[in-house]
């Protein structure tokens, strides 16, 4: 069947329960379902009722909540798009909306899918969803280590004290218990080890900003250039102007905000380390979508696209970053290691490397 003509199945999904409604043969029909197995299992026999074979099922990315739902769908051949909950939002705006329901919800939800035909959404491997657990797991574990931490330096009472330090202690075996697992999965799995190598070998990339961008970035290869990845990131310019009015430009954090997190500090050290990284900085903000007149050391975008641009020239060839001559940097983990002055990766990759960054690579 076409996708353009697959019946449309808006689902509202919470912690316990999901609501739905259908089009199919111009006719409208609502259910609602546990967000259990059984209730996924119920919806199949409910479909199958109203002789649907396929449908195209849009719901809202909630995490956990949405996800054994939106596998499920996949596993059984319906086509299944997950989106952003401030697309649904602008969308309900758009049709100036003043009541919110669960059900209603569900009919917005599929008007949308209806109408805009969302992409198809695929899962991530297993062993790319494990290593994000994993490492999602590992960051929550030190959020909270530096949450006890901050409440030790401002308590005196001595039963508080001791619990406190034995609870950062046991947070302390956990992590390091986790930081085994992460490393165990990866060394078990030849494609994320393999990638990883890879990832590592960029000057200021460190085994565990390693594993946060193998976990969040998937596949790199489905992007056709290090400035859509940016954009995944939400690392992209996001220009102010209307009419005579020019605003400041800034980023546009719509995207993966760990990934974000997760580059700042290498970008940081990248920079400073790793002189072949000069000239691009440069060259990021003096492109057409930032203001060179802005362009200075402080502004974050300038610190961030080396690192993607090294990455995805790495990843495309499928070769290490060159290496030359050594120097001592301090890596994300606190430690020292020995790395070199790297080459312009990008230089003998991508053919839009500026001059001088090809004359930083000699």
């Amino acid at each position: 069947m076409n996708e353009a003509t697959l019946p449309t199945l808006g689902i509202d999904i919470s912690k316990d329960s999901f609501h739905l409604e259908l089009s199919c043969n111009n006719k409208l029909r609502h259910r609602k379902f546990t967000n259990r197995q059984e209730g996924f299992a119920e919806l199949c026999v409910w479909l199958v009722k109203h002789k649907v074979q396929q449908v195209h099922a849009c719901l809202e990315a909630t995490g956990p909540y949405s996800e054994d739902l939106a596998l499920y769908l996949y596993q059984h051949g319906h086509r299944v798009s997950v989106v952003n909950p401030a697309q649904i939002k602008a969308f309900g705006q758009s049709e100036l909306r003043r009541n919110k329901d669960d059900q209603p919800d569900a009919g917005l939800i599929r008007r949308f899918c209806e109408k805009q035909q969302p992409a198809a959404w695929t899962p991530l491997p297993a062993s790319v969803r494990e290593l994000q657990a994993l490492t999602r797991h590992l960051e929550n574990l030190h959020e909270t280590r530096q949450q006890q931490l901050n409440r030790l330096e401002g308590n005196k009472t001595k039963g508080v004290v001791k619990s406190l330090r034995k609870l950062v202690a046991y947070l302390d075996t956990e992590i390091a218990r986790t930081e085994k697992q992460i490393d165990d999965h990866i060394d078990n799995h030849p494609d994320l080890q393999g990638r990883c190598q890879l990832l590592e070998s960029i000057p200021g990339i460190g085994k565990r900003t390693a594993a946060k961008l193998l976990a969040e970035i998937d596949d790199i290869s489905q992007y056709k250039s290090a400035r859509q990845v940016a954009a995944y990131a939400g690392l992209t310019p996001k220009n102010n102007r209307s009419g005579t009015i020019r605003g400041k430009t800034r980023l546009s954090k719509t995207g993966n905000a760990r990934v974000r997190k997760a580059l700042f500090l290498p970008a940081m050290t990248a920079k400073r380390y790793n002189p072949a990284t000069a000239p691009l900085c440069v060259s990021s903000f003096t492109s057409p979508l930032v203001y060179s007149s802005q362009a200075n050391s402080s502004t974050p975008i300038m610190n961030y696209f080396p690192p993607l641009d090294f990455q995805d020239g790495i990843y495309r060839a499928r070769v290490p970053s060159i290496l030359r001559v050594p120097i001592n940097i301090p890596l994300l983990n606190g430690a020292t290691g020995c790395l070199e002055k790297s080459g312009c990766v990008s230089a003998r990759i991508q053919p839009s490397c500026s001059r001088q960054s090809q004359a930083a690579c000699r």
